[in-house]
């Protein structure tokens, strides 16, 4: 058996380019063995494939491997060592990319040529084992968000990322349906603690759960919340666009100039992560002034005159209420329309989830002149939590609620698009 170079391996044949090596890996339900001609065509050198796979003839070189997911890790495996870079792994149910993409922010301006940060939410298996193969033996530090869907999803990709600091940002409900039950999903989600490579922890206080489990392993433990225990202590701001933190004993105010749900928070963590990979105060002060917020999260944009929110990326149940409970302290008074879809993968728990989003947004919004939209069929629940003082509109998906609120628009001063990916809620407001 042969190894191709570590840092041409490819294994999304969309993306190929000349000089790479294709391991035709199965991706969104694809098999694409069958895309090895078109592989070899935009120039792969050579492919890696499954030995139960028939394949035609080729001329470049070629091998099989019993397990290809297998193979692909062990090269990530294999790569590591000769890596110098420190690595920060972020996990939680909420807030990966958001606090990730503050991280980057913050290695910008401490590391500018020798830092990575994992692209968009590529936090899967095959994802991140790409990104460790490709990462250059200049890098000083880097950054990975980790996901899960399933019991023991995170020690393969802890075996090869290797990180010496790992974030644990929450436990919520997201993918709940996927892991069988909430006890399975905390396992996992906490099992990120035990890394072995891992000399310090960065976890949220107010979690007495995840504060125990981060004690226990031995660990040097940065905690972060609003409580003056926390490491890291959030205090009251002054306005928006600025949050204010006790580091060190120290209060530090951070210019941050953007919108998100969950800011104060998100921006405690990323700094303690900053603080365990010794990124200097002055640094993470000059990262946060410059970020601009993450695309499709708690992002501002104008719909044909009317102010609106995208926070529209995914949905979980947490993170439809933080998105929820901060588009109201903007809303107050304002004539709005909170467009929310379907919150998928919550298994037995999805109907009540939805009507418990219903009560939030009568506690949120009472008295104030809201229609809720909803999209979806999950979706629906939401109005039996509802009062009645609330107007509704029921879709089936996107597109039925494209014309129809597109017509309404213009009653509106402000409004809130949220809800899982899949529920594809841009195609309500972006143009064909």
């Amino acid at each position: 058996m042969m190894n191709p170079p570590f840092a041409i391996i490819q294994t999304d044949v969309s993306k190929i380019q000349a000089g790479d090596w294709f391991l035709p890996m199965t991706i969104k339900e694809v098999n694409q063995h069958s895309l090895i001609a078109e592989a070899v065509k935009k120039g792969a050198i050579g492919f890696t494939y499954q030995e139960n796979e028939k394949i035609a003839s080729f001329d470049v070189p070629h091998f099989s491997v019993p397990d290809l997911r297998k193979y692909l890790f062990n090269l990530a495996i294999q790569h590591r060592p000769s890596l110098q870079a420190q690595v920060a792994v972020i996990t939680g149910s909420n807030g990966k990319t958001s606090v990730k993409e503050l991280l980057g922010a913050i290695l910008q301006a401490s590391h500018p040529q020798t830092s990575f940060i994992s692209p968009a939410n590529l936090n899967t298996k095959i994802a991140l084992a790409n990104q460790i193969l490709r990462l250059p033996n200049t890098c000083a530090i880097a950054g990975f968000e980790m996901g899960a869907r399933r019991v023991g999803d995170f020690a393969i990709p802890l075996s090869y990322l290797q990180p010496s600091v790992v974030a644990l940002l929450n436990i919520g409900t997201a993918h709940v349906g996927e892991f069988g039950s909430k006890e399975k999903l905390a396992q996992e989600k906490m099992s990120g603690l035990d890394a072995a490579s891992a000399r310090t922890l960065i976890v949220p206080y107010e979690d007495a759960m995840i504060l125990e489990k981060a004690r226990s392993t031995g660990k040097r433990v940065i905690t972060f919340g609003y409580v003056t225990e926390s490491e890291i202590q959030i205090l009251p701001s002054r306005s928006a666009s600025e949050v204010i933190l006790k580091i060190a004993g120290q209060v530090r105010t951070l210019h941050c100039p953007f919108s998100a749900s969950a800011k104060e928070l998100n921006v405690a963590a990323a700094v303690g992560i900053a603080v365990a990979l010794d990124i200097p105060v002055a640094k993470i002060h000059e990262g946060l002034a410059s970020f601009k917020g993450v695309a499709r999260r708690f992002q501002a944009f104008d719909w044909n005159g009317t102010y609106a929110i995208d926070d529209a990326f995914n949905a979980s149940p947490e993170s439809m209420l933080l998105g929820l409970q901060e588009f109201a302290k903007l809303a107050q008074g304002k004539r709005t329309l909170l467009v929310l879809g379907s919150m998928l993968e919550l298994g037995l728990s999805c109907e009540e989830e939805h009507i418990k989003i219903g009560r939030e947004i009568t506690s949120l919004f009472h008295g104030s002149p809201v229609r809720v939209a909803t999209v979806g069929t999950e979706a629906q629940a939401i109005v039996q939590g509802l009062n009645s003082s609330f107007q509704t509109f029921k879709f089936a998906d996107a597109q039925e609620a494209r014309s129809t609120l597109k017509e309404m628009q213009s009653h509106f001063d402000m409004a809130f698009f949220k809800g899982s990916k899949s529920i594809q809620l841009h195609k309500i407001f972006q143009e064909d």
